[in-house]
C-alpha cells in the first residue's frame, strides 16, 4: 500500500523544477526514524505523510502530529477521516458530504435539484429524505406520535407514522400524531381505535335492510387480470355509493369501497331481521291460540 501511494508523489516532485521542489516538498524524519514527506505550501503550511511504528499510513496536517486527518490501518485496510482508530472500512468524524450539500454530523447523499436528499443523523433524528419520509430515533412511551417510519405527503402537510409499539408490542398507524389504527401482537387482527373518547356527532344508524336489498352482489375481473385468473367477489362502488355513501367513495381513480365497514352494516340488518322473526313468531303463538279456542 505504501508503494502505490508514495512513487506517484515521488514521480509528481521528480517532474518539478528543483525550485519548485525546495518550495514545495522536504524529506523528514521523525527522532523515532518514522518515514515522512513533509509538503510546504508557497504561503508555508506544512503538511505531513508518513507511515507510524505500528505501520499505518497517515497523513497530518499543519505539521502537527497530533493533527492527524486522514489513516489507512496497515492490517485491516480500514480508513479514517478525523478518526484515528477507524473501526469501519469507511470511518468518518465529523460530518461528511456526498452532494454539493453538508449537514453537520449526518451523511447526506442527494443528487436532485430542488434540494431533497437521504441523509443519516446523530442527534434523535433518525433516517430520513428529506421532506418526504424519515426513520426517528426508537419510540418512548411518552412519546410515540412520530417515532417509527414516517411518509409525509409532497406539500408536507400530511404525515403518517408506522411503529412498533414500546409497552403494548403493537404495530401502530400514526396520522399527523393521531393513532388511527394498529394490528394486535398476540393474534395479528387489524384493529381500529374505537374509543368512546375520540367520537363526536354520535347519532343510531337508520334502518339498513331495505337497503342492503337493493345491492347487487358480484363476480368478476379488474381489466389488469387475465380471464383465466380467479374471479373477485364484490359490488360496484357507484351503486353502493347511492345506499351507503359513508362505506362507498366516487372519486375517479380513487373511488372504491370500505368492506369492513359492512360488518356494522350487516350486523344491523341482523338485528332488524331478528326483530322481524321475533314479531311474526309473536304472531303465530297468536294464531296458534286462536285456533286452540276453537
Amino acid at each position: 500500500m505504501k508503494k502505490f501511494i508514495l512513487i506517484p508523489l515521488l514521480c509528481f516532485c521528480c517532474s518539478m523544477t528543483a525550485q519548485q521542489l525546495v518550495k514545495t516538498a522536504t524529506f523528514h524524519a521523525f527522532d523515532n526514524f518514522t518515514p515522512q514527506i513533509q509538503l510546504r505550501s508557497l504561503n508555508g503550511n506544512v503538511n505531513e505523510i508518513s507511515t507510524v511504528d505500528d505501520g499505518d499510513f497517515v497523513i497530518y496536517m499543519n505539521g502537527v502530529v497530533t493533527d492527524e486527518k486522514f489513516r489507512i490501518v496497515d492490517n485491516t485496510g480500514f480508513v479514517g477521516i478525523n478518526n484515528g482508530n477507524p473501526q469501519r472500512q469507511l470511518d468518518v468524524a465529523g460530518s461528511a458530504n456526498v452532494s454539493s450539500f453538508i449537514f453537520s454530523n449526518r451523511l447526506r447523499i442527494s443528487g436532485n435539484a430542488d434540494g431533497n436528499a437521504w441523509a443519516t443523523g446523530v442527534n434523535g433524528d433518525g433516517i430520513y429524505r428529506e421532506g418526504k419520509i424519515y426513520i426517528t430515533d426508537k419510540q418512548t412511551p411518552a412519546d410515540a406520535t412520530d417515532k417509527g417510519l414516517n411518509l409525509l405527503n409532497y406539500a408536507e402537510t400530511n404525515r403518517w407514522t408506522l411503529l412498533a409499539h414500546n409497552s403494548a408490542n403493537d404495530l401502530d398507524f400514526w396520522q399527523n400524531g393521531v393513532l388511527k389504527s394498529y394490528i394486535n401482537d398476540v393474534d395479528g387482527s387489524y384493529v381500529v381505535v374505537s374509543d368512546i373518547a375520540r367520537k363526536k356527532n354520535i347519532t343510531p344508524l337508520h334502518s339498513v335492510l331495505a337497503d342492503v336489498m337493493k345491492l347487487e352482489t358480484l363476480k368478476y375481473h379488474y381489466k389488469e387480470n387475465e380471464d383465466s385468473s380467479t374471479k373477485t367477489i364484490g359490488m360496484i362502488a357507484q351503486e353502493v355509493h347511492k345506499s351507503f355513501p359513508e362505506l362507498a367513495t366516487n372519486d375517479g381513480d380513487r373511488t372504491g369501497i370500505n368492506y369492513a365497514g359492512f360488518s356494522v352494516v350487516a350486523l344491523k340488518a341482523i338485528q332488524e331481521q331478528q326483530a322481524i322473526i321475533e314479531e311474526l313468531q309473536s304472531e303465530l303463538s297468536e294464531i296458534k291460540e286462536l285456533l286452540k279456542e276453537k
